[in-house]
């Protein structure tokens, strides 16, 4: 510590207010807090977060679509707090009894009871919190054009899913 604090503090020098303040080799701190490992610090935090990203409660709307079954798979082997439905009704009373972070569904057709779904859930104050992921064949564009308050966290068009990209975006909320 004590050699550190000679690399770094290159001097002292007086303020205009009397004061006394260190004069620092910015250069030297950076290259001593490397040369410490402390950069290991930073990894650790990355994978402390994404550790507690992990546990995060997750429900997937299940429509039985070979689509649905592969991306359920890639999340249930990636998460470990996954809940599947496979009706409105189902995820609804689980919301209401149970804490979410995040929904995955899928929106087949405009007329579709998922997006009233969506709708209730970002109007209600008590769920705002949750993260809706959307998944869809029908273009971002008609959505929003079609549905002008429909709100999401994240829109995924189903023919250009990549795993890992998935995954990834998951993991950021």
């Amino acid at each position: 510590f004590d050699l550190l604090i000679k690399a770094v503090v290159k001097g002292f020098t007086t303020l205009s207010t009397g004061e006394i303040c260190l004069i620092i080799n910015p250069y030297e701190l950076i290259r001593n807090t490397i040369d410490n490992n402390m950069a290991s610090l930073f990894d650790m935090k990355q994978s402390e977060i994404e550790e507690k990203s992990k546990k995060r409660k997750i429900l997937v709307l299940d429509d039985n679509s070979d689509f649905m079954k592969k991306m359920k798979e890639d999340v249930c082997s990636r998460f470990q707090l996954v809940n599947i439905f496979d009706s409105v009704n189902s995820v609804y009373d689980h919301i209401l009894k149970n804490q979410v972070d995040i929904l995955i569904c899928k929106i087949n057709q405009f007329d579709d009871e998922v997006i009233r779904l969506v709708k209730y859930l970002k109007t209600d104050e008590n769920f705002n919190n949750i993260k809706l992921i959307v998944l869809s064949d029908i273009s971002e564009y008609e959505i929003i054009r079609y549905e002008k308050d429909f709100s999401y966290s994240l829109y995924q068009k189903t023919t250009e899913y990549q795993k890992d990209k998935f995954i990834e975006d998951i993991l950021r909320f």
